[in-house]
């Protein structure tokens, strides 16, 4: 009868609206359409301190908290604190980083990193959309199959988190990375790898060049890692910070909005931002040093706050 009816339909929309809550009951987020923002540098052992810098919330849509210890595998207090200022933003939780390189002890074996899996997925519950995968050198000696392991039961247990790997501009000789790519972005395994942030930051020339040798591959029937070319949507040009440009406002920054827009790329991630008046330094970031920022907002992702906060 209608009321039976009633009854039903209401049911079935308590069930859609509680499978679109994460553990904190906050709505799981969609990934923008195009990214920008960058790496927010304010934990490396030790939580940094200062003040979030009043353009980038303004300015951006996406944020990588950075970075995790891989051998704690401890979600920082001020990770929690940060993620809460950006509700709008579409946040990641990077674990390694360059100077933890050699803190990946659980990619010593299969069965210690899907242990280290089930512990990055209880993280969903401090209001992240995604685990971002920043193995670097001596990280990269590992099997690649352990991290696939790691990256499966990442995928089982919290399947609603995004994973995107960090990789070097160049991919030959980097065997960890393009197994990775090769079987679980390119489509020879499963997918568990749902972006790639190159870590280029070199202009825009070069930048262009690093992320054609993954868009464009194989680059040559001698020697090509990359056995077919990653979707210009699944890639995330890591740009440095306008510190390191002889302007706060680079022509880079413009020619790369076109290039985004022209071959639908993914987005475009800073390395680095941190927080204001920190302890934590960063050569390429200074918080007045910021009208870039707003070309990039303007140009890539185009909100309402694009400009807001900046000296443009």
């Amino acid at each position: 009868n209608l009321d039976t009816m009633k009854i039903f339909l209401l049911f079935c929309l308590c069930v859609c609206l509680l499978s679109s809550l994460n553990e904190e009951g906050l709505a799981l987020k969609s990934v923008p359409q195009k990214l920008f923002g960058g790496w927010y540098f304010i934990d490396n052992l030790s939580p940094f301190n200062g003040t979030l810098p009043a353009f980038l919330p303004y300015n951006t849509n996406y944020i990588v908290l950075s970075f995790i210890d891989p051998s704690t595998m401890v979600f920082p207090e001020n990770f929690k604190a940060a993620a809460k200022l950006f509700p709008n933003h579409f946040i990641m939780a990077s674990i390694g980083g360059e100077s933890m390189s050699g803190k990946w002890n659980w990619l010593n074996s299969a069965d210690s990193a899907i242990a280290a899996a089930q512990q990055a997925a209880k993280w969903a519950s401090f209001g992240i959309d995604g685990i971002d995968i920043d193995a670097e050198a001596q990280a990269t000696n590992y099997p690649p199959e352990n991290m696939v392991s790691f990256l499966e039961e990442l995928r089982k247990q919290a399947p609603q988190l995004k994973i995107s790997l960090c990789v070097n501009g160049n991919p030959e000789g980097t065997t960890f990375y393009d197994y990775l790519i090769n079987n679980h972005l390119n489509g020879a395994g499963p997918r568990y790898i749902d972006w790639i942030h190159i870590m280029a930051y070199a202009g825009y020339n070069l930048d262009v060049t690093y992320i054609e040798h993954f868009t464009k591959a194989p680059k040559s029937k001698w020697d090509h890692p990359i056995n077919a070319g990653v979707s210009n949507s699944s890639v995330v040009i890591g740009m440095k910070g306008t510190k390191g440009f002889p302007t706060c406002n680079p022509q880079d920054y413009t020619q790369m909005v076109s290039y985004v827009n022209g071959v639908g790329l993914g987005g475009v991630a800073i390395w680095a931002f941190t927080n204001a008046n920190s302890n934590g330094t960063i050569p390429w970031f200074d918080p007045t040093c910021n009208s870039g920022y707003a070309t990039l907002c303007k140009g890539v992702i185009d909100i309402s706050t694009c400009g807001q906060h900046t000296s443009e």
